[in-house]
């Protein structure tokens, strides 16, 4: 009887180590310095902005190339309440749909949002709140060579950010910021 006693103890521990073995939480290495894409490659920075007891928010775009110089930006008021997810996710979108009308093959999309990132780097098709704008995402993906989502941390994605917090008429766009914010952010 002591053995079988034995024996179930040992087992029901190695079953137990098992089993709260994979609950242990995982955290993903994400970047904390911004580096350049690979040549040939289009990075985009993301981020949308929220001013308090507003019937608006900002989204903002910072395209850069393998030398890290900001080649295009932008920043759009966008009229409505949503939960800051829908916006990080429409701030995707509207990477996307502006790489392609600028024809750009090869994108790299980063965010700050890691919800909107990880679908978007899974393809989950989620019962989330911007399942559409993700599925737009996804359809319009199809038309570049290379379009790939990485999430950064908020350090990592000032720059976007700080332009997205900036007060905004409508829309404003430019094909080039200075060598020296755009290098510094």
């Amino acid at each position: 009887m002591s053995e079988i006693i034995g024996w179930c103890c040992s087992y029901l521990h190695a079953f137990k180590d098992a089993q709260f073995r994979n609950l242990r939480p995982h955290k993903p290495n994400h970047e904390e310095v911004w580096k350049p894409p690979p040549w040939g490659i289009i990075k985009v920075n993301v981020d949308a902005a929220f001013p308090p007891s507003k019937y608006f928010y900002n989204i903002s775009l910072v395209s850069r190339n393998s030398d890290g110089q900001c080649i295009w930006w932008k920043i759009r008021k966008v009229f409505g309440q949503i939960r800051p997810v829908d916006g990080e996710a429409n701030a995707v979108l509207q990477a996307i749909t502006t790489a392609r009308t600028l024809h750009w093959r090869n994108i790299i999309v980063e965010g700050d949002c890691v919800e909107v990132i990880d679908a978007l780097r899974e393809k989950t098709r989620t019962f989330k709140s911007f399942r559409a704008v993700l599925d737009e995402c996804f359809s319009l993906s199809s038309f570049f060579s290379v379009c790939s989502f990485s999430f950064f941390k908020r350090p990592c994605n000032r720059l976007a950010h700080d332009l997205a917090s900036i007060s905004v008429t409508d829309y404003l766009k430019e094909s080039s910021i200075s060598s020296n914010l755009a290098m510094s952010a």
